[in-house]
């Protein structure tokens, strides 16, 4: 057997919903769930020998470019949920990671990633050529929801719009405002009541550029073609540079 027929193509975390991290609705809040997205992949990775200590030889880091979620529900209060990852797609630009999200033996979801490398030093992509083992990991598995598709800027004449001040608590350890906080921005931008009657059935989010600390941005956000339940968010710096193109779609609740 060689070395990468012993890698683990695919890699399994089980959780625990609590009270205590659970949303005004009592389900598994968006945020918590990518961030449980990014330790599966970061743990994946790590058994792969592509996680941060081996890229960070070159230089090089991961970065999440882009993310999509299409869900049936999300984990409810004392419900354990779990999350499986493997490898759709590998090249020496990015990788495409998919998820699986089940809850009480049944699966309630899917998630696709899609991962760039870059120079920590210059920020710039980096060549992925030095792992490229990581090829014999691709899975023969698929995942059934669709790509990430275009997501078109908000029309100014039906925008709302609110401002932020990133802080302290909004940065990761790259010095750069995280994953979590862009998607609370979209989350925030609707309002409770809207979740109180409607849930996220997908959710979609495409990162262009990264903030630092004490930056201030504008968080615009639109319904597309006047659709209660589908919502395209633009979060940009005060100078127009865009960090990040959000699309929402919901679906009431039965």
């Amino acid at each position: 057997m060689t070395a990468a027929e012993t890698l683990p193509t695919e890699l399994t975390v089980g959780y625990r919903m609590t009270a205590a991290g659970a949303s005004a609705q009592g389900t598994l809040p968006l945020s918590t769930l990518v961030a449980d997205v990014i330790q599966v992949a970061t743990d994946h990775a790590n058994a792969l020998g592509v996680g941060y200590s081996r890229l960070i030889e070159d230089g090089n880091s991961w970065v999440l470019s882009r993310l999509t979620i299409e869900v049936d529900r999300m984990p409810r209060i004392n419900e354990d949920y779990s999350l499986t990852t493997w490898i759709e797609g590998f090249n020496r630009h990015f990788s495409e990671r998919n998820f699986e999200l089940r809850a009480s033996g049944v699966t309630i979801g899917y998630m696709r990633t899609v991962w760039v490398a870059i120079n920590v030093a210059t920020r710039r992509p980096a060549d992925l050529s030095g792992i490229s083992h990581l090829q014999s990991t691709v899975s023969d598995r698929r995942c059934p929801i669709e790509p990430q598709r275009r997501i078109p800027s908000p029309p100014a004449d039906m925008a709302d719009v609110y401002e932020v001040i990133f802080r302290s608590s909004d940065i990761d350890f790259n010095r750069h405002v995280t994953t979590t906080r862009y998607m609370e921005l979209a989350v925030d931008s609707l309002p409770l009541e809207l979740y109180d009657r409607a849930y996220t059935r997908r959710f979609e989010i495409a990162f262009r550029h990264e903030a630092r600390w004490g930056e201030a941005a504008r968080v615009i956000t639109a319904p597309v073609d006047d659709d209660a339940m589908d919502y395209v968010t633009s979060v940009a710096l005060a100078d127009g540079t865009q960090l990040c193109s959000v699309r929402h779609t919901l679906q009431p609740v039965q």
